[in-house]
C-alpha cells in the first residue's frame, strides 16, 4: 500500500512544481512583452 502510494503520488509533485515555475516564467515574459509594446507604442505616438 505504501509503495503504491509513493509510485502514485510522488511523480505528480515535481510536475506541480514545474507547472508553477512555467506559469511564473510565462507571466514575467508576458508582463515584459506588454511593457515593451506599450513603451514602443508611446514612443511611436511621441514621434508623430
Amino acid at each position: 500500500m505504501i509503495s503504491i502510494d509513493k509510485i502514485g503520488v510522488y511523480p505528480f509533485q515535481p510536475r506541480v512544481e514545474l507547472l508553477k515555475e512555467v506559469s511564473v516564467i510565462a507571466r514575467s515574459v508576458a508582463t515584459r512583452q506588454s511593457s515593451l509594446i506599450s513603451h514602443f507604442w508611446i514612443a511611436s505616438l511621441r514621434s508623430q
